[in-house]
């Protein structure tokens, strides 16, 4: 069975609530930076389905059973159920990291900063998605600039509505000389 660590963490003694009663369980593994613990008890029993989440797309509904804080809500298990809204986040949010590095190149009061790079994100919000054959509007405006730095806020929309909103910080390097020119600590 697998359990969150959290919730074996500082457990001396571990039990399985079943329809059969409770049943003594041993922690064989756990990974506390995902929070997983991996349980065994003596038995036999059978298993649920897993999917694989290559196999999830848009509205796909999806379902959790756990038992949150069962000293305020009980020992029943509770049911989280919704549906899959976005599956292009990540696609999204570069998206608005490469418009923001454009429009930072392109501002002539500013030198250009050669090899731009996202390097942190802040706010970053899903909304929807953009599906194939719709047109997608992303808007960037830079905040703010320190050295290397390039602060922006971005947004997409498609059609009027928006599905991604986030605050991003790029890095670059300084630009190089003239061609052919070295710096005296090169030269050397």
């Amino acid at each position: 069975m697998i359990s969150n660590y959290h919730v074996v963490k500082d457990a001396t003694k571990v039990r399985l609530l079943t329809s059969a009663g409770l049943i003594d369980a041993k922690v064989v593994s756990v990974d506390a930076a995902n929070d997983l613990a991996l349980l065994k008890a003596k038995g036999k029993y059978s298993s649920l389905p897993i999917a694989a989440s290559r196999t999830a797309s848009l509205g796909s509904t999806m379902a959790s059973v756990g038992f949150p804080n069962t000293g305020l809500q009980g020992f029943a298990p509770k049911l989280a159920k919704g549906e899959i809204a976005s599956l292009s986040g990540v696609l999204l949010v570069e998206a608005g990291a490469q418009v923001a590095g454009m429009v930072a190149q392109e501002d002539p009061a500013n030198p250009s900063l050669p090899r731009l790079k996202l390097t942190a994100l802040r706010g970053v919000k899903i909304f929807g998605s953009a599906r194939p054959g719709e047109t997608l509007i992303i808007e960037a405006t830079i905040t703010g600039r320190l050295g290397l730095m390039v602060q922006a806020k971005v947004s997409a929309s498609v059609s009027g509505v928006k599905v991604m909103t986030a605050e991003l910080t790029l890095s670059g390097t300084a630009a190089a000389g003239p061609a052919g020119a070295q710096s005296a600590r090169s030269a050397r």
